[in-house]
C-alpha cells in the first residue's frame, strides 16, 4: 500500500463515546510510531566466552544508556537468549533497560569444551521469541556446529522472511576458516536479513555498538533499505537511489575494506565502517569500494518521524 495508512472510525449508539474511541485510536497510532527497534541478544555462554562476556558487559551498559538518552519514550522489547552445549536457552524478556542489563550481567561462561557451537539452534529460538523487525545480535567466538541441519536452517530463513528481523553476528573466533561452511552460514543469514558478520578482536567491539547507537533509537518503521550487496571483487563501483526526503542514510560495511569514496568524501578503514549522511539530497548516488577480501555493504535511509498527532 502506497502513502500513509488511514483509519476510519464510525461511532454507533451513544455519540458521547466517539471522543474516547478517537483518543484510543490516536494513542495506539502514537505508540506504534514511537516504538523503536527491539533488541535481542543471542549469547554463546560456553566456557571460552569468559573474556568476551566481560568486555561485552562493559560496552552493553554504555549502549543501553545511549539508546535511552536518545529515545526515552521508546517502547521496545529486550530479549536475552543463551546457547551452550548441548542445549539452547533459556529465553528472558523485559521492557526495562535495567532488568535487561541485569540479565546480561548475570551471564556466566561455562561448559562447552569443543568447537563449533549450536548457533543455529540458538538463532531459531531467538527469532521465535523476538518481535518483528528486531535487531538480533549474535555474540560468539565459534562457528556454527548445526549449519548442516537443513530443516533448522530453512526454518530460520522462513522466520527471517516473516519477521523482517535483522541478524548481526559479532564473532571473535572461528573453528576452521572463514571459507568453511560452518562460518559461511553466518554470511548467508546476514545477507538474507540485511545484517552483517563482524569478525573482530575484542578491542574493536565498540565499532559494532556504534552502529547500534545510531540505529536502535529509530522507530522500527522508519528504516528503508536502499542497497544491499555481498562482494568478492576487490575494486568496484555501486549505485543507489535516494527518492525520498530522508532525515539521513547510513552505510554500514563489514570485511577488509581499505577505503571508500562517496560524494567527495573519503574514509579510510581497515575493518568495516559506519557512515551517516544527514539530510541527503534526492537523486542517484554512487560509492566506490577498494577492498582486500570478501565484504558486504548495506545502505538504509531513515524517514523523519513525528510522534505528535492531531484529531
Amino acid at each position: 500500500m502506497n502513502g500513509p495508512s488511514r483509519i476510519v472510525v464510525r461511532c454507533r449508539g451513544v455519540r458521547e463515546n466517539c471522543p474516547s474511541i478517537l483518543q484510543a485510536v490516536r494513542r495506539d497510532r502514537r505508540i506504534e510510531a514511537e516504538a523503536s527497534s527491539s533488541l535481542t541478544y543471542l549469547v554463546d555462554t560456553t566456557g571460552s566466552m569468559t573474556d568476551d562476556l566481560y568486555q561485552l558487559k562493559l560496552v552493553n551498559n554504555w549502549v543501553l544508556d545511549r539508546v535511552t538518552a536518545k529515545f526515552p519514550s521508546g517502547v521496545r522489547q529486550y530479549t536475552m537468549v543463551e546457547f551452550n552445549d548441548p542445549y539452547v536457552g533459556p529465553v528472558r524478556f523485559t521492557q526495562s533497560k535495567q532488568e535487561f542489563g541485569d540479565f546480561f550481567n548475570s551471564l556466566v561462561a561455562t561448559g562447552g569444551g569443543n568447537c563449533p557451537e549450536l548457533a543455529m539452534g540458538g538463532l531459531e529460538l531467538a527469532l521465535m521469541n523476538s518481535p518483528s523487525k528486531s535487531v538480533i545480535l549474535v555474540l560468539t567466538d565459534a562457528s556454527a556446529l548445526d549449519y548442516a541441519n537443513t530443516t533448522l536452517v530453512n526454518n530460520i530463513r522462513s522466520l527471517i522472511n516473516t519477521t523482517k528481523s535483522q541478524v548481526i553476528f559479532v564473532v571473535t573466533g572461528v573453528c576452521n576458516t572463514t571459507d568453511s561452511p560452518d562460518f559461511l552460514i553466518y554470511r548467508d543469514i546476514a545477507a538474507l536479513s540485511f545484517g552483517h558478520v563482524y569478525l573482530i578482536d575484542l578491542s574493536e567491539l565498540h565499532k559494532v555498538f556504534k552502529y547500534l547507537d545510531y540505529s536502535l533509537p529509530m522507530p522500527a518503521n522508519s528504516s528503508n533499505q536502499l542497497f544491499s550487496g555481498d562482494f568478492t571483487a576487490l575494486y568496484h563501483n555501486e549505485s543507489f537511489s535516494v527518492s525520498k526526503n530522508f532525515s539521513s542514510f547510513m552505510i554500514t560495511t563489514d570485511g577488509f575494506i581499505y577505503n571508500h569514496f562517496l560524494w567527495k568524501k573519503t574514509v579510510i578503514e581497515t575493518w568495516g565502517f559506519v557512515l551517516v549522511v544527514k539530510k541527503p539530497p534526492k537523486g542517484n548516488w554512487s560509492i566506490t569500494i577498494n577492498a582486500g577480501g570478501v565484504h558486504s555493504i548495506r545502505i538504509q535511509g531513515f524517514t523523519p518521524f513525528n510522534t505528535t498527532y492531531s484529531p
